[in-house]
């Protein structure tokens, strides 16, 4: 994952030197000043940068509370959220995950607690090395449990509420599901 944000910033720094040496291209029309070279450089920024973090403004822009979007539960802002979905390890592969969100009385996410299926506790140790490194100080501890790499982060610092992370997890997975309290994944 932190090659792709590597990427897209290099990506978006050569974007912004073309900005500043197509600026030396600009007409006047109607009072106004044109650099097409900038406009060109909006656009292509737009659909080569923005498409992947799409569908996550979406999510919250329909979550915000100024829109009449459809909660996707009924549960109180506080107390607990159980999802089941399905994730891509850093070797390819796919592997079922459950995650537990605890929210505070503030209906703000404090933690969030991972169990993502492993073939063996090998697998499941590097599964927990990766999300260690790409957590980082929001990572809060893990452990192999039977075969399951186990691990909790801190959510506190993110300041996300319960229906916006409802909707975070359900935009961002093809297959995830909320789960009743106490219903298996």
């Amino acid at each position: 994952m932190k090659k792709v944000s590597a990427k897209k910033l290099a990506l978006a720094g050569m974007f912004c030197a073309l900005c500043v040496v197509g600026s030396v291209f600009s007409f006047p029309m109607f009072g106004s000043k044109c650099a097409p070279v900038q406009h060109m450089v909006n656009v292509l920024c737009a659909v080569l940068l923005a498409l992947a973090v799409a569908s996550t403004c979406f999510a919250v822009w329909t979550s915000a509370d100024t829109h009449e979007a459809p909660a996707l539960s009924s549960a109180p802002a506080s107390g607990a959220l159980a999802f089941a979905y399905t994730v891509q390890g850093p070797d390819g592969q796919l592997r079922n995950a459950r995650e537990s969100v605890a929210f505070g009385d503030d209906g703000l996410a404090e933690s969030s607690t991972l169990s993502i299926q492993a073939e063996s506790d090998e697998a499941a140790e590097a599964l927990l090395s990766e999300a260690k490194e790409q957590f980082g100080s929001s990572w809060s501890g893990g452990s192999v449990e039977g075969g399951n790499a186990v691990f909790t982060v801190d959510m506190r610092a993110e300041r996300i509420d319960r229906k916006t992370y409802e909707a975070l997890i359900m935009a961002n997975t093809a297959d995830a599901r909320l789960l009743a309290l106490g219903e298996e994944a």
